[in-house]
Parts: C-alpha cells; structure tokens; sequence
C-alpha cells in the first residue's frame, strides 16, 4: 500500500506549476483585462491550496520517516527544517491569500488594487515554493535523502 510519504515526490512538483501559473495568469489579467476572466488565477490558486495541503502533509511524513531511517547530520537536519518551514510559509500565505482574495471579491467586487496586491503576493509565493523546491532537490540530489 502507498505511504503518504512516497507521494511527496509526485506532489512536489504541483504547488510550483500552479502557484506560477497564478501568477502567470494575474499579470495577464492586469495588462490585457479582456483575455480571460478575472477569477481564473483565483481558481487556479484555490486548486493549488488544495494540492499543497496534501504536498506539505507528505512532506512532513517524508521527513519523518528520512531522519527515523538514517540519522542525519545537524546540517542536513536544518536544511530539512527550512524546507519544512518554507512549506508552511506557502500553504499558510497561500490559505490566507485565496480566502482573503475570495472574500474580497464577493465584498468589494473586481478592483484593480486587489489584482495588484494578488500579484504582489504570487510573486512572493512563487518565489518561496521555487526556492524550497530547490532546496528539497538538494536535500535529495545532493545528500541522499529519500533515496
């Protein structure tokens, strides 16, 4: 039977194409309003909050089972634990960000300074997933972890 554990390889990869393709989306919707609706890159955040519950979830379990098995070095253990802490920096801002975004949707309706401000925080978003997905194929290419 498939662990959680084992998924975090296949999942990894999800919350990196979704939370750019967010992005993506938003800054189409800026500069060029009339090429698709306002509320694709809020779905397609939405979609990715979704996957990357389930990808820090199997990544919290992947970590678990990789220091139990193999007794890793101090440096190794703080690389694993920025990687875990820049997991939860994208599933907590990319919770507060959609809930946020959809509430001020319904209340205020579209308005350029929230796309602006979506944007802002796709960026960021997108840049930290990018990173601790850097870092986890370090944590695997480099020191064998999960391997």
């Amino acid at each position: 039977m498939l662990q959680l554990a084992e998924l975090h390889p296949v999942l990894t990869h999800f919350p990196i194409a979704l939370l750019t393709t967010a992005f993506l989306f938003q800054m189409v919707t800026l500069l060029w309003p009339k090429w698709m609706a306002a509320t694709v890159p809020l779905w397609v955040l939405g979609l990715s909050v979704a996957i990357t519950l389930f990808t820090v979830l199997s990544g919290e379990a992947a970590s678990d089972v990789a220091v139990a098995g193999a007794g890793v070095s101090q440096e190794v253990a703080d690389l694993i634990a920025c990687h875990e802490q820049l997991g939860n920096i994208t599933i907590w801002g990319s919770l507060i960000l959609f809930g946020g975004w959809f509430w001020l949707r319904l209340k205020f309706g579209d308005s350029r300074l929230l796309g602006i401000v979506a944007l802002v925080w796709l960026l960021f978003l997108m840049l930290v997933v990018i990173y601790s997905g850097n870092l986890g194929g370090s944590l695997v290419f480099d020191h064998g972890i999960g391997s």
